[in-house]
């Protein structure tokens, strides 16, 4: 096993300078308003800025848009970013081999769900170009990282590019705009243990500091699983699972305000994970369990980023942004052989590890230059970018438990350079009385290795204070992976392989009142050049299958929201998806079975007393099979309906502490969920395991 750059002394000094100058700061009795204690109008016109250049309400925005609080996915005792957005509706994130999650959106789930989720923090891309995806080093990440996270369910492509091609994923780190210091930890009977400092910090009125630092270890889940024995079909045997995996994480931000028109920040942001035993490859390779009580996978990975932002307010309402910024990241994808029942591949004694290390890194800066306000009632943003990502190494190694090599080769996606110089335009125009808007503009992309790309974007919106009625369109593309240009494992890549793209309708109604408000979506989309892997007409000792361009899909779907309160005392989430998508080929057509067509939510609460909250949540997902479609799999049945009800208890016991006590699927209900590599009976989804967990914050 290859050695690995662990950080932790760093982060260990860093914490305990956390703590110092915790000890020694003034004790602050400003305490944030949570959502309790907003009346649900206030929460309504919340501003979100990751649909726009511009911060816009919900009723305003021109993308369907979901903001997730702090509070809210402490309410749902989330302990990762994925269990976070579990509650969203056209939404599903599911277990991916090597520990990390896909987050199929309105359809389409497949094992190509890791590509086409645009996902930022703090606005830096962090999608990589080898995998498409950035799930899988940062979705086991403590949420108390970060403030918010907002998304946008649909084409994305003319604000971000290539990877918003199914929706975008933001997240806000930590930071406060008072002092605040706070120390949470938190334990579980599933052998959970977190914790996490967050420092907001202000020297002057200029200058401020906001640090997070956290740490998880998540112990041995103990996973069961099914599967078929190869050697005597019919006869079911069983394998299980650790699911285990630590994480720490560390995000520094120091504010610097220069005048009263120019301010800036830099930030660095340390990612580390090493996940351990999760779900495997399945029958996805062969159509049968080829790796029987050993269907695991497991990977390491390690991130840093550096970002410097600069804002400019100039005359005329005028702003002007810069961002500069780098990451760096290497992963280790491996799988588990050793039990693997391929005719002809005998089992070795010590056990077989085959591993992928991958090491990336990309730079780029944004520039951006906007008006809010202007004589020709025309809100617009004119932006310029350049990016830059390589794949500096790529390694393919064998190697056993003892941790004996007998492989080390260079991969098919080692040394590749990927430059796009961007340009992109938004405006929205508003005409009679500001209450009809017209929504424009688009994002031209030029690749340095497979040429240009346009994304056009068109809305219309009728605006009152009570409700909305939108019309939207959009296009988006997904850019192909180094792995599709140059193929992976048994796959052949293709060189002149062409971007995927997919145009979205969207119809919105949205009304709000001072105590509930409903917001209801219906949707289309096509998708054409479909990038899919097909099964070579004349197979070579190197390649079976090859990557192209024949894919055609469809998805149409209604999404119903519906948020309130009753004498601001009782509380409610509620919201419900219907999702059919399907791959139309020339003689038939698939369903994209393994999204369930109807998922539904019941969130609600009741305040007891003025310090003490109720918090219940209903997980439900329905009409799914064990898996996407397979054409090695001849039969692909219905997995059993899903129900997960958990409840929660937050109590502050004064202005310094306050406990979460929560229970995660509080019947003990069974939790498989469709299974992305096709595995028999689905796969368990270990973040709905039964368990009983607390949380302890002190708040300085």
């Amino acid at each position: 096993m290859r050695q690995r750059k662990y950080r932790l002394h760093s982060m260990a000094a860093l914490l305990i300078t956390a703590f110092s100058i915790t000890a020694s700061a003034e004790e602050n009795t400003n305490e944030d308003e949570e959502i309790w204690d907003m009346n649900l109008a206030d929460i309504l016109d919340i501003e979100v800025s990751v649909a726009s250049s511009f911060a816009e309400t919900e009723l305003e925005s021109g993308s369907t848009v979901a903001l997730i609080e702090k509070e809210q996915w402490q309410n749902y005792g989330a302990n990762n970013i994925g269990e976070a957005l579990g509650h969203l509706p056209g939404t599903i994130p599911l277990p991916n081999t090597w520990g990390g999650f896909i987050l199929p959106i309105r359809g389409y789930a497949s094992r190509e769900s890791t590509k086409g989720i645009a996902t930022v923090i703090d606005g830096v891309p962090i999608n990589a170009i080898n995998s498409g995806g950035a799930l899988y080093h940062i979705d086991q990440m403590l949420p108390h990282a970060l403030n918010r996270i907002e998304m946008i369910r649909g084409p994305g492509s003319a604000l971000y590019g290539a990877d918003a091609f199914h929706g975008v994923l933001s997240l806000k780190t930590y930071e406060e705009d008072e002092n605040q210091y706070q120390v949470r930890g938190t334990l579980s009977s599933e052998n959970f243990a977190g914790i996490d400092t967050s420092i907001s910090h202000f020297f002057n009125e200029n200058t401020g500091v906001h640090l997070s630092l956290d740490a998880v270890d998540q112990g041995d889940r103990n996973s069961d699983y099914l599967y078929q024995d190869f050697t005597a079909p019919g006869q079911f045997l069983s394998g299980s699972r650790e699911d285990s995996y630590d994480t720490q994480s560390m995000v520094l931000k120091l504010d610097h305000e220069f005048s009263e028109t120019i301010d800036s920040q830099f930030g660095y942001y340390f990612f580390q994970s090493d996940a351990y035993q999760f779900t495997g490859v399945g029958r996805f390779l062969t159509g049968f369990s080829s790796f029987a009580d050993r269907d695991w996978s497991r990977s390491e990975g390690e991130t840093e980023i550096f970002r410097y932002s600069l804002s400019w307010r100039l005359p005329s309402d005028l702003t002007f942004e810069s961002k500069l910024y780098h990451w760096n990241a290497d992963f280790y994808y491996i799988s588990d052989f050793t039990a693997a029942n391929f005719p002809g591949f005998p089992p070795p004694d010590n056990g077989i590890l085959s591993g992928d290390l991958l090491e990336e890194d990309s730079s780029g800066i944004d520039l951006l230059l906007k008006q809010a306000e202007n004589a020709l009632n025309t809100q617009w943003a004119l932006g310029l970018s350049y990016k830059e990502n390589s794949t500096k190494t790529h390694t393919t190694t064998l190697e056993d438990y003892l941790g004996n090599t007998f492989l080390s080769v260079p991969g098919l996606m080692d040394n590749y350079d990927r430059d796009v110089t961007s340009v992109t335009l938004e405006a929205r125009s508003k005409f009679f009385a500001e209450q009809f808007h017209v929504l424009y503009g688009g994002r031209y992309d030029d690749y340095s290795d497979f040429g240009s790309q346009s994304s056009p974007r068109l809305g219309f919106v009728y605006l009152q204070d009570t409700y909305s009625v939108k019309l939207l369109y959009g296009e988006a593309f997904r850019a192909p992976t180094v792995a599709e240009v140059r193929g992976a494992g048994l796959f052949r890549g293709d060189p002149d392989i062409a971007p995927e793209v997919i145009e979205t309708l969207e119809f919105v109604v949205m009304f709000k009142q001072d105590n509930w408000k409903v917001n209801i979506t219906l949707f289309e989309s096509e998708w054409s050049d479909g990038i899919v892997v097909v099964p070579l007409a004349m197979p070579t000792t190197e390649f079976n299958s090859e990557y192209t361009n024949i894919g055609e899909n469809e998805s149409e779907g209604i999404e119903i929201s519906f948020d309130g309160h009753y004498q601001n005392t009782w509380f409610w989430n509620l919201s419900a998806s219907y999702v059919k998508s399907e791959a139309i080929f020339e003689t038939s057509t698939e369903d994209y079975s393994a999204f369930p067509k109807y998922l539904i939510n019941l969130d609600g609460g009741y305040q007891i007393s003025e310090a003490l909250y109720f918090y219940i949540t209903n997980r439900i997902q329905l009409d799914a099979t064990e898996g996407p479609f397979n054409p090695l799999i001849s039969d692909n049945p219905d997995i059993d309906d899903l129900w997960i009800t958990s409840v929660n208890l937050d109590w502050s016991y004064s202005e310094h502490w306050n406990f979460d006590f929560s229970v995660i699927n509080l019947f003990d209900q069974d939790n498989n969920v469709p299974s992305i590599a096709s595995a028999e009976f689905g796969t368990v989804d270990p973040n709905t395991t039964q368990r009983a967990q607390v949380s302890v914050a002190y708040t300085f």
